[in-house]
């Protein structure tokens, strides 16, 4: 039997973005998004192009989806975490590596926020597969 790392990428990624981004969401003000009941779904889907590889974060709302990070992994010193700031709902940002054919094997990159999101399975994306 086969056992997938990427609930553990997915796991790991999600706690340390907790850890270092979510210690402000406890004492956010009410509706902000965050701790006022509302959620955010935010999809990542893959916006590789030309010689990069990339991950397009879109906010499918209904709330703004606050203090987004992305994580790759495998990143060249464990799961590097890129801040793409507040997400409004509708809007997309992209987070691009140029490095990703250095790693010779798959690269996943996920995104977190400190806003709810009840759908976390489909924040990520596999941006880099070796050739």
């Amino acid at each position: 039997m086969r056992i997938s790392t990427r609930f553990s990428v997915v796991f790991a990624a999600t706690i340390v973005a907790l850890g270092t981004i979510g210690a402000g969401a406890a004492v956010a003000a009410p509706g902000t998004g965050s701790t006022s009941g509302f959620t955010a779904d935010l999809v990542g889907s893959n916006g590789s192009e030309g010689l990069s590889c990339a991950l397009n974060v879109t906010n499918n709302g209904p709330a703004t989806a606050r203090n987004v990070t992305v994580f790759t992994n495998p990143g060249l010193f464990g799961p590097r975490p890129v801040s793409l700031g507040d997400i409004a709902p509708g809007q997309s940002k992209k987070k691009l590596q140029i490095d990703c054919g250095i790693f010779g094997r798959q690269l996943y990159q996920y995104a977190v926020s400190t806003t709810p999101d009840l759908n976390p399975g489909n924040n990520g994306a596999v941006v880099y597969t070796p050739g």
